[in-house]
């Protein structure tokens, strides 16, 4: 995978691609904020970010099971707003009304997936080996999710999460499962709660001592390492692709 420090840079050349290629149609489209390391951005790229639920106790006393951050920047994205018709049909490479792919625009070719298509034809790996859209990288895709919900059921995770579970109700909280804890209505507000983050906090304290996040990384990485053994070759071409993006992406973010 790229680190998550590569994938935020990969986020910003592709937007100032977007943006150049707009500009070549004549239209003025904004880049995106450049995120710097420790930002939320950069977070959300880690493997583990949120991946078992809350884990710091820190966060949670300002945050509860808010993404930090998450209210001071909504709606802070360049790509936000709304767009006419005619940029809409550059960005995208369609005509929003049918849905059909449009070939050009003011005699300019559009390029096919239009302007948002344009960084994967620009930066090697094309639509980011990790995700679903490549058939070689999907494999460290379907690892991910796989050993997750395959540790879901595992004895070993079921039982931490009972222990778990008696902690959380020790302060009247009930809930079965670590990752149904945030389904709560002060989810929906822009700011938690007081409410939630008591409720974040003991979850974080239970997890803690229960040792959940302990158990249950070392029953997926057990998933995990097998499904890395069975597909060895298959890894290997990910991660010189992925070796090539990453060469790519610092070079066009030096530029």
């Amino acid at each position: 995978m790229l680190t998550p420090i590569q994938s935020v840079e990969r986020d910003w050349d592709a937007s100032v691609i977007v943006s150049a290629c707009m500009h070549r149609h004549g239209f003025v489209y904004p880049i995106g904020r450049r995120a710097t390391p420790g930002s939320t951005a950069v977070d959300a790229y880690t493997a583990l970010f949120r991946r078992y639920g809350v884990t710091e106790a820190q966060s949670v006393r300002i945050w509860g099971y808010h993404v930090p951050g998450d209210a001071a920047e909504a709606g802070s994205d360049a790509t936000k707003h709304v767009l006419p018709t005619n940029e809409l049909r550059v960005l995208t490479g369609t005509d929003p009304a049918s849905g059909a792919a449009i070939g050009s625009y003011n005699g300019r070719p559009v390029p096919a997936g239009g302007c948002l298509g344009e960084p994967d034809r620009v930066i090697a790996g094309g639509d980011n080996l990790q995700g679903p859209g490549s058939s070689a990288g999907g494999i460290v895709a379907t690892i991910k999710s796989e050993s997750f919900t395959q540790s879901l059921t595992d004895p070993r995770v079921m039982a931490v999460f009972a222990r778990w579970s008696a902690c959380m109700r020790t302060d009247d909280y009930h809930v079965a499962n670590p990752l149904d804890a945030a389904n709560i209505p002060s989810m929906g507000d822009p700011r938690p709660t007081a409410t939630e983050i008591a409720k974040a906090e003991a979850d974080v304290a239970c997890k803690a001592r229960t040792d959940l996040v302990g158990v249950w990384y070392a029953v997926e990485s057990d998933y995990e390492n097998a499904a890395i053994r069975a597909n060895t070759t298959q890894l290997h071409q990910v991660k010189s692709a992925c070796d090539a993006e990453a060469a790519d992406i610092a070079r066009l973010f030096a530029e």
